[in-house]
């Protein structure tokens, strides 16, 4: 039960070619399973190969023959998602797990579907219980630990990720995702030895030098960083953003020369690199070549049209050609540029000191620092779920609402929104549109207890007897001395004569 749901508990009331020896009406239930078997085995081959469009026609012919063949389903799904077709791909593995609830693959392939459809939070319920079903598997740990990384639960992340490189040491793709989250937390030194040890799992993986090159790059080891953004090159020569890290890297320890040929490169791959011109912008106005720097700099523009840095180098230059008019103009967008970047990173620290008031219970003050975020940065999702949350505990729920749509535009699939929506729904005697929320909540959370308890309520309300008592006996199994849902499911069965329901 997370703190906040702890306050809120006390504070509101709140189709085939058969073999030619079989005819159509010979086909017995048994061949046909066995012919969608041998259908899904060439897929399967045909998937290995690189051939997907061929492969899903094997799984969709598979299924015409046998349509309970469940590996084809599954099959199919995780062809769709690798053509980019997600929707459909997590309908034919969602169809597959139902069929099928025991078989962790299937979980992971829909973890994976929908995190590749952005909705990491049903990703994660995937891909725990995938890890529940197959608990020593460490492709599915590892997987787990990037999707709540992706989810900025770093430290879950970092169990998950340490335990599956536990059983598995040589995973280069859990040195990466490990790697990546100690840099993001500034553990420079371990980060290495982890990108180390990818890339000798991984050798000629062009990107994982790229990135340990960054990580050099910024703790000032440039001749490291050079080294690693050169392999990049010589395992990807065709790839622009490797030569255009590679320049940025010359031009930031002062190598002009070596930063401008593989800049040029970059854009020669690429000519819409808009890094590289920037780069190579800002490296002929050091030259004082101020023509080429205003030419380099209006083609970053074009590429780069929110990048403050541009259009600050841009006036700069355009001051030295003498066009003051201009000028000034691009020095103003640039610090308009400057000052919404700002405004966001201040809107994340009011919203980091709201929430943490907002968790000790100082509610008045933490809704003044979540209204200065919401002021900042009126569609940063976390501040409006905070700001949600602090109107809520003031019974305001309309306001709050208002809140809750803001974070579900971007993060539809947010439990804990979905769970205070409901609530709030309920606190306006909606219970119908509170139960539409806490169902999707429970959907994608089904451990929770509370929501569990608060959909039986709303249940209830909408005269559901039958659902409601099954809900509220689901948190009571999963919170056994929680009293609140065992009076809540005596009350239930009293049909609520002579009691009251506790959200």
């Amino acid at each position: 039960m997370s703190g906040h749901k702890r306050a809120l508990a006390t504070a509101i009331i709140l189709t085939v070619f058969l073999p030619m020896s079989l005819q159509a009406d010979e086909v017995t239930g048994q061949s046909k399973a066995q012919v969608a078997a041998e259908l899904n085995s060439q897929g399967l081959v045909l998937l290995e190969r690189g051939r997907t469009e061929e492969a899903a026609e094997k799984f969709r012919e598979a299924l015409k023959t046998d349509p309970n063949n469940v590996d084809s389903l599954a099959n199919l799904g995780v062809v769709l998602r690798k053509q980019g077709a997600f929707g459909n791909a997590i309908e034919f593995l969602r169809e597959a797990a139902q069929s099928r609830p025991d078989d962790p693959r299937i979980h992971s392939d829909l973890a994976s579907a929908l995190g590749s459809a952005g909705r990491r939070y049903e990703a994660i319920v995937e891909m725990q219980k995938a890890r529940a079903l197959a608990p020593g598997n460490p492709v599915i740990q590892r997987n787990l630990g990037i999707w709540l990384m992706e989810n900025g639960e770093n430290e879950a992340a970092e169990k998950e990720l340490r335990a599956a490189l536990r059983l598995a040491p040589q995973d280069g793709e859990a040195h990466r995702a490990l790697a990546r989250l100690l840099a993001r937390q500034k553990q420079t030194q371990e980060a290495i030895e982890h990108y180390r040890a990818a890339l000798e799992s991984e050798q000629r993986e062009a990107s994982l030098h790229l990135e340990l090159g960054k990580l050099f790059q910024a703790i000032g080891e440039f001749g490291q960083a050079v080294e690693e953004f050169r392999k990049a090159t010589q395992i990807q020569p065709t790839n622009p953003d490797y030569f255009a890290a590679w320049g940025n890297a010359e031009l930031e320890s002062g190598d002009l020369a070596t930063a401008e040929t593989n800049l040029r490169a970059a854009i020669r791959l690429q000519p819409s690199n808009g890094s590289a011109h920037r780069d190579l912008g800002i490296l002929k106005r050091r030259e004082g070549k101020i023509d080429e720097a205003v030419a380099e700099l209006r083609h970053a523009e074009e590429f780069l049209p929110e990048d403050p840095t541009v259009h600050m180098m841009l006036g700069q230059a355009l001051q030295k050609a003498g066009d003051t008019s201009q000028a000034n103009r691009e020095i103003v967008l640039s610090r308009q540029l400057t000052k919404t970047a700002n405004d966001k990173l201040l809107a994340v620290s009011y919203t980091t000191a709201g929430a943490e008031l907002l968790r000790d219970g100082q509610v008045e003050q933490a809704t003044s620092r979540l209204e200065q975020a919401i002021r900042l940065d009126p569609a940063y999702p976390l501040a409006a779920y905070n700001y949600g949350l602090a109107l809520l505990v003031q019974n305001k729920p309309d306001q709050a609402m208002s809140q809750f749509r803001i974070v579900l535009k971007s993060m539809p699939d947010h439990p804990d929104t979905l769970y205070y929506l409901g609530r709030a729904y309920l606190a306006k005697k909606q219970p119908a549109a509170a139960a539409s929320c806490l169902e999707r909540a429970v959907d994608l959370r089904p451990d929770d207890s509370h929501a569990h308890n608060v959909l039986g309520v709303a249940l209830a309300e909408t005269g559901n007897f039958s659902r409601a008592g099954a809900e509220l006996r689901a948190a009571a199994r999963l919170e056994p001395g929680n009293t609140i849902f065992s009076e809540n499911l005596a009350c239930i069965e009293q049909r609520l004569h002579g009691c009251d329901l506790t959200p």
